[in-house]
């Protein structure tokens, strides 16, 4: 005879077997064995029933050693005491059942009660579960009262000792502590003001590094001029180095301060730039006009555009050095046209004055 004590309600759930070798299951009151408050017949098969009983739901579980089946009861404290629910039925025989800590059992699928199924023909571990139907995934608390947590409720001396106490109860439901007596590893601590002092030392301690990164704004772009640097470093553009050159800010300074004045447009400022190159160089090729004079302007010029000049930094700035080094060759190139010219017409002016004194 196999049984298990319904601790919670003073009744002692047996099975074993009859006279006549039938398989039955008795229900017992603990102070007094020796008459049953029900025996029941279960069937006339061999194996062994061995119960297994959920305190939470007063659910008993009978199941026989070499059968499929797995039958489930209801204990009450009034008569009959024993209810039939239901079985679970497969065709695979056991050899035995393990079972699973109410405290593991899956509350969000309504699950009461797990076994772990030993396959008596085969090296197979099936696990077996109990679940109540349920529409609401929710916590449950008639499914789910406080159960027995892992922590003890006294130490060996007092058991021993006599003393009697009940389980140490805990919540099943999502979230609640469970307080164990694993033994946890001491992990020191640092307050945070010592953290930043070490960020800031190991900071400090570091070696420091130039960075040569150029900052947002202050780069000059490709679309930058010449006059945008030269008005940044407060140096005179090639339109106030020509006004300069022709002596428009000498005479009549007092009546033509507009006139003379540079144009606040960059725009403006290159438009008449352009207009006035394109003038010198007309004139200096056209052999009438006095060529020394056109040549100490244009050298003037040149003088004043290389002392202005900054010296180029980007690639833009590089490309724009090379295009005015350009146009300063073709300046030196019609320069050189012009002293040829002038060499010339003195060596004709020589050889007729020298033919009209013969």
């Amino acid at each position: 005879m196999q049984g298990c004590v319904l601790w919670r309600h003073g009744i002692v759930f047996t099975t074993g077997f009859s006279r006549f070798s039938d398989r039955q299951y008795g229900v017992w009151d603990e102070k007094n064995l020796n008459t049953p408050l029900r025996l029941d017949t279960i069937d006339s098969s061999s194996g062994v029933l061995t119960p297994f009983y959920d305190h939470d739901t007063r659910v008993v579980f009978v199941a026989g050693k070499g059968d499929g089946n797995i039958r489930y009861y209801e204990i009450t404290d009034n008569p009959p005491y024993c209810h039939f629910l239901s079985q679970y039925i497969s065709g695979e025989p056991q050899r035995g059942f393990g079972v699973m800590p109410k405290r593991g059992c899956k509350v969000s699928q309504c699950e009461i009660y797990r076994f772990y199924k030993l396959y008596a023909t085969k090296a197979i571990c099936e696990p077996i579960s109990m679940i109540v139907p349920r529409k609401s995934d929710q916590f449950q608390p008639d499914l789910y009262p406080d159960t027995a947590s892992p922590t003890p409720a006294m130490s060996a001396e007092e058991w021993f000792s006599g003393t009697t106490r009940g389980p140490v109860l805990m919540s099943m439901k999502t979230g609640m502590t469970i307080k164990t007596h694993r033994p946890l590893p001491l992990r020191a601590t640092e307050s945070s003001s010592d953290k930043n002092a070490d960020k800031k030392y190991a900071f400090l301690s570091r070696e420091t590094r130039a960075d040569y990164r150029p900052l947002e704004g202050s780069l000059k772009t490709s679309s930058s001029t010449d006059k945008d640097l030269k008005t940044s470093t407060n140096l005179d553009t090639k339109f106030q180095a020509l006004q300069k050159l022709w002596g428009c800010n000498v005479k009549n300074m007092g009546d033509n301060k507009e006139q003379c004045s540079t144009n606040s447009s960059g725009i403006e400022s290159e438009r008449t730039y352009t207009s006035t190159k394109n003038t010198i160089n007309k004139l200096s090729i056209t052999s009438g006009d006095s060529p020394n004079k056109l040549t100490s302007y244009a050298m003037q010029e040149n003088e004043i555009q290389l002392l202005e000049k900054p010296s180029p930094k980007t690639e833009s700035e590089l490309r724009r050095a090379y295009t005015a080094q350009c146009e300063e060759l073709k300046l030196l190139r019609r320069q050189l046209l012009i002293k040829d010219r002038r060499i010339h017409e003195l060596e004709d002016q020589f050889n007729q004055l020298k033919t009209h004194h013969k």
